[in-house]
């Protein structure tokens, strides 16, 4: 692989800069439906929608950790999270917010104290958001929905019928008006 970039780099260098090619200012053909995304999570939620939380008071310290900055030790992902505990009980979470696009943010574990949740757009069901996909903490995205126009939304979100007692955490949203 390092043989075929350093041939990649050196073969770039022969070519001469094609100035008409770059141009930053054009709107990509695709893919821009993302671009401007606005955190929704429990410290950045009052302007975006309303919530009511349910089950899902708690808040999980138990995250994906990054280096950020001078933090060597890791920075927590998403710390302002909605954590449905073992103890939760079945009160759904809901979220009604006006946007275009609308992605959910879900915490994947590896901890079989953790269950699945059904993810529910407008009154039908979008997904079942397993947290063992994977099996070890991180965040995992997965698009809600995808829309031209900006309008209202109603999300709900439950764990399923045998995971009640089971934890699940909500990291956060990502939308766009």
């Amino acid at each position: 692989m390092a043989d075929c970039l350093a041939y990649l780099f050196t073969e770039t260098h022969k070519s001469l800069m094609n100035e008409d090619e770059i141009l930053l200012d054009q709107r990509p053909v695709i893919g821009n439906d993302f671009a401007g995304t606005l955190l929704l999570d429990r410290k950045n939620y009052f302007d975006a929608g309303k919530i009511e939380v349910g089950g899902f008071s708690g808040i999980d310290t138990d995250l994906q950790r990054v280096e950020m900055d001078a933090d060597s030790h890791g920075t927590p992902e998403f710390p302002h999270n909605w954590m449905h505990s073992r103890a939760s009980g079945e009160e759904s979470f809901k979220l009604t917010i006006t946007s275009k696009n609308l992605i959910l943010v879900y915490k994947d574990s590896g901890s079989s104290e953790f269950g699945k949740a059904d993810i529910f757009v407008d009154g039908s069901l979008a997904v079942t958001a397993d947290p063992h996909v994977n099996s070890w903490t991180h965040c995992n995205p997965v698009i809600l929905y995808q829309n031209e126009a900006s309008s209202e939304h109603q999300i709900e979100i439950k764990m399923v019928p045998e995971d009640q007692d089971k934890c699940f955490t909500i990291l956060g949203f990502g939308y766009t008006l």
